[in-house]
């Protein structure tokens, strides 16, 4: 695995936690315009959990509203959230540590998700999808993913990593 870092897309918050919503019900999440979705948002401890809004599962990255991106590779779904970086130029490297040694890592949280949606966008949870000003999309690796949830600490980066892979 060679990262490609020219091609990624970083997500960032301006203060409450990234949402995870598929594509074709993107519009459902009304963030601060629906205090009862950017709420419930915020409200939650974990560092993902799932809520279901409308009959739809919408993925909460709870913790600290942190620079987000997603590699897939594998196979797996990775979501890579940044701690801390001391020099870019490592990124690269460090993404491929972090994808050739996963099953490493020790594991915070496991969750599950089944869904018929593999298309998916994260954005602020803040904003609708419309008001988002950088949003990305995102293809599930599976109908059914178990999810991990790990920290990556090197002498160069610290990331949160959510590990999707598929439930079988």
């Amino acid at each position: 695995m060679h990262a490609n870092i020219s091609k990624i897309q970083w997500v960032n918050s301006d203060g409450g936690p990234l949402i995870l919503i598929p594509k074709i019900k993107k519009n459902i999440w009304q963030g601060d315009l629906d205090p009862n979705h950017y709420n419930a948002a915020c409200m939650e401890k974990d560092y993902l959990s799932i809520l279901n809004i409308k009959n739809t599962s919408v993925i909460i990255l709870g913790d600290e509203p942190l620079p987000t991106f997603s590699i897939t590779e594998n196979n797996a779904l990775f979501i890579m959230r940044n701690y801390w970086i001391n020099d870019e130029d490592y990124l690269e490297k460090d993404i491929t540590n972090i994808i050739n040694k996963y099953e490493k890592l020790l594991i915070l949280e496991t969750s599950y998700i089944q869904s018929y949606e593999k298309e998916w966008v994260m954005f602020d949870s803040a904003y609708n999808f419309t008001n988002a000003q950088e949003k990305v999309s995102i293809i599930l690796p599976d109908s059914n993913c178990k999810i991990y949830t790990c920290k990556y600490e090197e002498s160069n980066a610290s990331f949160l990593l959510h590990i999707f892979l598929p439930n079988k």
